[in-house]
């Protein structure tokens, strides 16, 4: 009866040992996939803001650019007007303009084909140049967003590695006593790896 009872001891610690390790090793393994989602999550997050430092320097870049294709654009379109283009039919070769007294007139003739073409050029210039920059605003909204969660799960991450610590620090404890239960039911203890070893 007390080798049935010794047994039973034996049985119990090594259940509640081999328990405790799995549970302590299965903490310990979240711990070490929480710090290899930190570390992916930093990097994450330092690529989006660099990325996000580089759009607003190119967003000031593209805008000058914009507002200086705009100007453009809008003397063009006042050379282009239906007014000057009237005035302009009306000169004649070897008399003088009636707006700036040139006796030359090179846009008179066909050189309002060629306004009309510039004029095509620089509306052009300015669509592609607005496209430009929704795409670039467009890549800032993402890479910000894309630093906000980042920011958001590496915290999250931080307070689930807290709760694991604390986890872990009371499951060593508990091991630590169930160690010493499995050595005093007379089955020895643990060699290098307790979960081959309980096994």
């Amino acid at each position: 009866l007390a080798r049935r009872a010794a047994l039973e001891r034996r049985r119990t610690a090594l259940l509640d040992g081999e328990r405790l390790w799995s549970e302590l090793a299965a903490q310990t393994a979240r711990t070490a996939a929480l710090d290899g989602d930190a570390a992916r999550l930093r990097d994450t997050l330092a690529q989006a803001q660099a990325k996000l430092l580089d759009a607003e320097r190119e967003h000031a870049v593209q805008k000058a650019g914009l507002a200086q294709a705009e100007q453009a654009l809008a003397v063009a379109e006042a050379a282009c007007g239906d007014s000057v283009e009237a005035l302009r039919d009306t000169l004649q070769d070897d008399v003088p303009c009636p707006v700036c007294g040139s006796a030359e007139h090179p846009y008179h003739g066909d050189g309002n084909d060629k306004l009309r073409a510039m004029l095509a050029r620089f509306r052009q210039d300015v669509a592609s140049r607005r496209e430009a920059l929704e795409q670039l605003i467009a890549h800032g909204a993402t890479q910000r967003a894309l630093a906000n969660t980042s920011t958001e799960r590496l915290a999250q991450v931080a307070t689930e590695r807290a709760a694991l610590a604390a986890a872990i620090g009371t499951l060593t404890v508990r091991w630590q006593a169930a160690l010493a239960a499995i050595a005093a039911s007379g089955a020895g203890a643990p060699a290098d790896d307790p979960a081959l070893w309980l096994a």
